[in-house]
């Protein structure tokens, strides 16, 4: 029997850009642009672009 890691392992409270980009349906640029307009700021850590979970859903359900 083949355990499946990825179902055991609890989500992440970080997103990637890349994870942001698709759940938001945006483009990486429109990120880089609305971290200039502080509309959704993201964590840094070291070189690491990050964005909490929590952050990027709020934005979702306050424009839905």
């Amino acid at each position: 029997m083949v355990n499946n890691f990825q179902q055991d392992k609890p989500k992440s409270d970080l997103l990637t850009r890349e994870e942001v980009s698709k759940l938001l349906n945006v483009s990486l640029v429109t990120l880089h642009n609305w971290e200039k307009k502080r509309y959704l700021m993201p964590k840094k850590i070291g070189k690491r672009v990050l964005y909490l979970r929590e952050d990027v859903y709020a934005k979702i359900n306050q424009y839905s």
